[in-house]
């Protein structure tokens, strides 16, 4: 088999073994039964990066290299190839079948990766909670996400989508397919799914004799499969179906889809349609070589559209720099099979994580006048650009991350998370104005224990992102500085308060962390304790002991 001869080849370093093996198919060609998971995409799935360099010095695909690092959770492999250019959609792919999801949600929330390539390559490895989430909360389509779980062979979700989500039977059978499940392919089949597409999957994955037979019985057409073999990197057998008059341009199309460049440029000097490759590689993610064939001359506005459809935002907006007209990415992101802009949901997961303002703006506007956008989202733009505008406002006051800022405006934040995350700005110490290297807590012990009050309610997926020991550090200052409670007035002009002496590094010494149902009790019994401070009544928990061994220490 051609794929693990370059294996072997490439963990060997042997060039004669495969220059031998590249004399029938292409340096990418996908693993039997596994599309696009490539030579060059198990080595980084290993970490073998000398074999990796191997393989990539002889035209190896760095997207693929790149996914396969990102699937094995090799995040400084990752870091080196997206310096040379590898696509953010194909790591957060394959971050997200690699179960790294945190890693993934930085992707999407800072680099721009896709939502949809995220939720469909979850679906793919099995994390149906992972990618639920971001169907119910973040708008990623039902089509993505079917036909990754498809393709993964999980078919009870597939179904699932099917029927009770309206998930297209053409994408889960193009990716039941391109997974090799043929029963559940031929299932979909007799509900009335495209045969060509199947096809087309079927010859993706290496599945010829399939892919024959669907041609044979059913009379698929010949330029599917063959764009299926050049995008499998099946090099022999895309040739074999040109020979049989298989459309030049359609073969070209499947060669760039699957980043075999080469092969591509092959196809280009036989008269393949150089703005066909080049649109569908912006498609695909294979941006380096896309803007290479920009540069010969391939329409700018074809690659910008196309590079919108395919969702793949940094490259679009690059684009747009170099001077395509907004209007062909609208019309990319308006025609896409993601569904970025066809709900308000959607589109405002999509708008909110586009960091330049002025791109985001001249991007809204272009969608407002565009006639293939519907109304109903048309009508809700200045509400959702409105809304941007407020995150965005309340992420630079308070110094918050992006995704807490959305929860906020979102309202899927309770008040008494939002208290707690801007506990670092409320709690910060007040300058002395006389002497301003006394330094005293800004809340007194009743403001305090108030908010200690609020902080109960939290739900257990709020508490992850709380740093309970900067939280807890400035609580318990607060409290222990003022034992007995000033007035607001004393508070902010009685320039006498001692300072404090216990420093965060101090008070993280003295207390262990704690999970976050010990810390919530220990600010109930510090809120009991405190209104009674002749109860020394601590019992064994350290943040209370904390506070009381600060209270003694002030009182004497």
């Amino acid at each position: 088999m051609t794929y693990y001869a370059i294996l072997k080849a490439a963990r060997n370093q042997d060039e004669t073994a495969l220059k031998s093996a590249l004399s029938t198919t292409l340096i990418d060609i996908s693993k039997p039964g596994k599309c696009e998971y490539t030579a060059v995409a198990h080595l980084a799935w290993e970490n073998n990066t000398e074999s990796v360099a191997f393989l990539l010095k002889h035209g190896a695909n760095k997207n693929h290299a790149a996914y396969g690092a990102a699937l094995g959770g090799h995040h400084q492999q990752v870091k080196h190839l997206i310096k040379q250019g590898a696509n953010i959609n194909w790591i957060a792919q394959g971050a997200a079948q690699g179960g790294s999801h945190k890693y993934t949600e930085f992707l999407r929330k800072k680099e721009g990766a896709s939502i949809n390539h995220i939720a469909a390559a979850a679906a793919l490895a099995g994390y149906v909670n992972y990618a639920e989430f971001l169907r119910k909360e973040e708008g990623a389509s039902s089509n993505w996400i079917a036909a990754g779980a498809a393709r993964g062979g999980d078919t009870e979700y597939a179904e699932f989508l099917r029927k009770k989500e309206d998930a297209d039977i053409n994408w889960i059978a193009l990716g039941a397919a391109q997974g090799d499940h043929v029963n559940y392919a031929e299932f979909l089949l007799n509900k009335g799914a495209n045969i060509d597409t199947t096809a087309q999957g079927a010859a993706e994955c290496g599945n010829q004799k399939y892919a024959e037979s669907l041609r044979k019985n059913q009379n698929a057409n010949i330029n599917y499969i063959a764009l299926g073999a050049a995008a499998g990197g099946h090099r022999d057998e895309a040739e074999s179906w040109r020979k049989k008059d298989a459309d030049i341009d359609w073969i070209a199309q499947g060669a760039a889809h699957g980043g075999h460049c080469d092969y591509a440029d092959f196809l280009r000097e036989n008269n393949a349609d150089i703005d066909i490759i080049a649109k569908t590689a912006a498609e695909a993610g294979h941006n380096v070589y896309a803007e290479s064939l920009r540069k010969q001359g391939a329409n700018i506005g074809d690659i910008a559209f196309y590079a919108a459809m395919g969702e793949h935002r940094q490259y679009a907006e690059f684009l747009h720099k170099e001077g395509a007209d907004i209007k062909w990415i609208a019309y990319g992101l308006i025609h896409g099979e993601g569904n970025q802009v066809d709900s308000e949901k959607s589109a405002f997961q999509f708008l909110v994580h586009i960091k330049n303002e002025t791109f985001r703006d001249e991007l809204i506007r272009a969608l407002a006048r565009h006639d293939d956008l519907s109304g109903d989202i048309k009508q809700q733009l200045p509400s959702i650009q409105k809304r941007i505008t407020h995150v965005y406002q309340f992420k630079n006051k308070y110094d918050l991350k992006l995704s807490q800022a959305i929860a906020i405006q979102q309202q899927r934040m309770s008040p008494s998370f939002l208290l707690l995350l801007l506990m670092p700005t409320l709690l910060q110490d007040k300058l002395n104005e006389q002497d301003n290297s006394i330094r005293r807590p800004a809340l007194d012990l009743s403001t305090a224990t108030i908010i200690m009050r609020f902080i109960y309610p939290l739900r257990a997926a709020e508490l992850q992102h709380i740093n309970f020991q900067l939280v807890r550090f400035y609580l318990q200052r607060s409290i222990t500085q003022y034992c007995t409670p000033p007035s607001v007035e004393a508070l902010s002009l009685n320039s006498s308060v001692p300072p404090h002496n216990e420093t965060a590094q101090n008070f993280q010494l003295s207390i262990q962390t704690q999970n976050p149902e010990a810390f919530f009790t220990s600010c109930r019994e510090v809120v009991k304790h405190t209104k009674n401070q002749d109860d020394d009544t601590k019992g064994d928990d350290p943040f209370i002991q904390s506070v009381f061994r600060a209270i003694k220490r002030n009182a004497t």
